[in-house]
């Protein structure tokens, strides 16, 4: 049963996902989608629980769908043995506060001899170890990838182009991928942006159910839109009406121009997937640094599940770690008394974007699988998270002073995965 359970959620999810040049069937049009009903809610009112991005409308004590209900279309057009195109529609709450369908994918694919396959359009982002299918929750064991690692890049796709190769040396077929083009996504309001992006991905499957993975990605990392152009502003103006304080001008100047640069941000990921049939095991680490004033991070996950029939409970531990906050507040007190209710406004508004930098947590968390019928799943999990900085992952108004940093909070979800 475990090899047969394998085989048939790997032909599903492939399906699921149509990367063009998988789709083998006769015919040559394809259509396939995916989606899920998500329900979180939490032991606290001081902050929402979100998928990382979304401005608010997320769990507390009052259950949410918002965190992870999605439903994505696909549909593929094979032209020959070498031509194929490949779409995909998405909906799910956007980090610009809405649920309007958006085009993830939509990609041409040549594959002109064996094991060489170049694409050109839109496409995953491939970021992750599960990156092909990080929106696809059917094909996860977990309700949602772990957050402390997923969250640290939020692009789900790029525009540019990749080209893969693939061969088979000894017990383990190898898959090479370079990348380049672009990538954007609405994070809090914010439009965030990684130009000029170029990136590397071995992968390596052995048949003992071993697969590992490392990757590397970079380009220039800009944020623009939301609070900051007026957090800017409030920064220049107060410069120049408070240019008598000692070195205010010259910090309020530099935090300005900090929060409008342009700066080299890369990213690197290590992972491993062990099926051993009924068990299965999931770690990845990962690293963020940048040159802009996001702060630097680490993160990783260690997963166990074991299947037993149709049900698989499993466990993770994860943590986030802020390894260097790059923030710091020029709006002192002595600003805010000279310069009256506007500078305590900007005072606080520029606390709140450090705070949205100190996103440290760790997590412990167990849960079950259910694959109740043929093409769908339902998971239950129940995740102990601790903030290391600020609020953590957590969502938490700009207007608001809450901070949960060094609280335990209680995550519960109740879900179903669907794949057709």
């Amino acid at each position: 049963m475990p090899k047969q359970h394998r085989t048939q959620l790997a032909a599903v999810a492939a399906a699921c996902l149509l990367t063009a040049g998988a789709a083998q069937a006769q015919d040559a049009f394809r259509f396939s989608g995916f989606g899920t009903v998500g329900a979180s809610i939490t032991d606290t009112d001081k902050a929402e629980f979100v998928t990382p991005g979304q401005p608010g409308n997320g769990a507390t004590k009052e259950a949410s769908f918002a965190p992870d209900t999605k439903l994505g279309l696909q549909a593929s057009y094979r032209f020959n043995s070498v031509f194929s195109a490949t779409a995909q529609v998405l909906t799910k709450y956007t980090g610009a506060g809405d649920w309007d369908p958006a085009l993830e994918w939509a990609f041409v694919k040549a594959q002109p001899v064996s094991g060489l396959s170049i694409r050109a359009g839109r496409m995953g982002a491939p970021i992750f170890a599960i990156s092909d299918f990080r929106e696809v929750n059917y094909a996860n064991l977990w309700v949602r990838p772990p957050l402390e690692v997923y969250s640290q890049v939020t692009f789900s796709s790029f525009d540019g182009a990749d080209v893969s190769y693939q061969h088979t040396f000894g017990p383990a077929i190898v898959t090479g991928t370079v990348f380049g083009g672009r990538m954007k996504n609405d994070f809090n309001n914010a439009e965030v942006k990684l130009d000029k992006a170029l990136g590397l991905n071995l992968t390596a499957e052995f048949d003992n159910g071993l697969t590992l993975r490392a990757g590397y990605a970079h380009g220039d990392l800009t944020l623009a839109g939301g609070r900051l152009p007026t957090l800017v502003g409030g920064l220049r103006t107060t410069a120049t009406l408070l240019g008598a304080l000692p070195g205010y001008a010259n910090s309020a100047n530099a935090l300005a121009n900090q929060l409008e640069a342009k700066e080299q941000a890369s990213f690197t990921g290590i992972g491993a997937t062990w099926d051993l049939g009924q068990w299965i095991f999931n770690a990845e680490y990962t690293v963020r640094r940048s040159d802009h004033w996001v702060s630097d991070s680490t993160g990783w996950y260690a997963s166990a599940g074991y299947r037993l029939g149709k049900f698989t409970p499993y466990v993770y531990l994860s943590q986030l770690k802020v390894d260097e906050q790059k923030l710091s507040n020029p709006v002192s007190s002595t600003a805010v008394s000279l310069g009256g209710a506007q500078v305590a406004a900007l005072r606080a508004g520029i606390n709140s974007v450090i705070a949205g930098q100190e996103t440290g947590q760790k997590t412990v968390a167990i849960g079950a699988r259910w694959d109740a019928f043929k093409s769908v799943a339902f998971k239950a999990q129940l995740e102990h998270i601790k903030p290391d900085g600020a609020n953590g992952l957590f969502y938490v108004s700009p207007t608001s002073t809450s901070n949960i940093s060094g609280e335990k909070v209680n995550v519960f979800t109740l879900s179903a995965d669907f794949v057709f």
